[in-house]
């Protein structure tokens, strides 16, 4: 930490740079929020943030064999609320996906792939007070010692939640 007298204080205006969340997961198809970074010395609030948000980008999802163009949707699911869907190619285990993201000149691109699952052995849930709903869940499986696997755990409730919600301690 370090302070600095106003008058002595520099601000230093980074290039913003594109930033790509993307996934695919079995039997579903390809999604891809596309925005650009935020500057750390800008007031972000919802009268600018979607200022951010790429909205003219060329998208497209390939196994492989087959490419999809993703098709740019509105949706209030996702923050920022603009999301480019697949409609042809849908994840498969073992599955490889190549990304290509063309915007202005820039051309990105990643690959991934589809682990195979891996079995629940057992799921519990262990109420803090009888009387009450609030409580723990635990999942237990076994992660195979021959894979380099991360975890999440999302919870959803049929009926209610329109998407997984991860848990604050996966």
């Amino acid at each position: 930490f370090s302070s600095c007298k106003r008058d002595q204080h520099v601000e230093i205006n980074g290039e913003s740079k594109i930033v790509v969340e993307g996934w695919i997961e079995k039997d579903d198809y390809a999604r891809v929020i596309l925005t650009r970074s935020i500057p750390i010395n800008e007031a972000l609030d919802s009268a600018n943030f979607l200022k951010y948000v790429i909205r003219s980008a060329m998208v497209i999802v390939s196994d492989g064999t087959e490419s999809d163009t993703l098709r740019l949707m509105s949706s209030s699911e996702y923050l920022p609320p603009f999301v480019y869907v697949g409609g042809k190619i849908k994840g498969q285990e073992g599955g490889k996906y190549l990304l290509t993201v063309k915007y202005l000149s820039r051309t990105l691109t990643a690959e991934t792939t589809i682990p195979p699952s891996v079995p629940i052995n057992a799921v519990k849930y262990n109420r803090k007070n009888p009387k009450d709903t609030i409580g723990n869940i635990s999942v237990e499986f076994t992660d195979p010692t021959d894979q380099h696997n991360y975890y999440q755990i999302a919870t959803f409730l049929e009926g209610y939640d329109e998407i997984f919600i991860p848990a604050l301690y996966g």
